[in-house]
This record gives C-alpha cells, structure tokens and sequence, in this order.
C-alpha cells in the first residue's frame, strides 16, 4: 500500500492507502481536545520545577515573563548557562513532544514565567 499527496490552490490534501505493519505504530489526529492549565512561577537561585512530569500533555508553553535570563532543564535540574536559555523579557519555548518535568533557575533568585499547558 502507500498514500498520495496533492499540492494545488495553496492546500495540501494527503490520502493514505494502507500501512505495513513493519512501519510501525501509526497515530492519527482528526483534531486535539483538551483542558488548559495557566500559570505563573517563581524561578529560585537553585533549580526550581515549573512543571512535572505530564505524560497526557500535548503542548506547553513557557514565557520568560523577567528582566532576567532563566536557563531551563529538561528532565533534569536546571544549571546555569547550560541547557535552554529563555531571554528576558519574552524569550519563550514550546515543544509538542517533550511531556517530561521541566526546572528553572536564575541568577537572582526571584524572577518569573508564565506557561500555559494543554493536555488531555
């Protein structure tokens, strides 16, 4: 089996024949549904968690909402000057693949984000 894709008037219409079972698991989404969690949390001078583990989340979001820069952890505890650097005012992340905890930490100790999480 195998599928087609057709590009015309700026759409892209896909159809799918079948799948062998060799490829793998196959997953389709006709759309996403869910609740939202905002809010707001304070990054400590020592790693900080801004969210835990979230195995039914599908998207998070988060906001370096300071004057200061936030380095963030994936899995892990946040170091400074080492993993992903979220510039002050704004700098931001979003990933719809990674579910694991994600910690904080900044320099003075006292500055916030903001994030926004959907999930099932």
């Amino acid at each position: 089996g195998g599928g087609a894709a057709d590009v015309s008037g700026g759409e892209l219409s896909v159809s799918v024949g079948s799948f062998s079972a060799s490829a793998g698991p196959v997953a389709t989404y006709a759309y996403r549904t869910g609740n939202s969690t905002q809010a707001k949390v304070a990054i400590g001078n020592t790693t900080t968690e801004i969210t835990a583990l979230g195995l039914t989340r599908f998207e998070l979001t988060i906001v370096n909402d300071s004057d200061e820069i936030i380095y963030l952890g994936f899995g892990e505890d946040a170091v400074m000057n080492e993993g992903v650097r979220l510039n002050p005012n704004g700098g931001s992340f979003s990933t719809q693949i990674f579910t694991g905890a994600v910690n904080g930490i900044c320099a003075s100790g006292s500055k916030n984000v903001t994030l926004l999480k959907l999930h099932a």
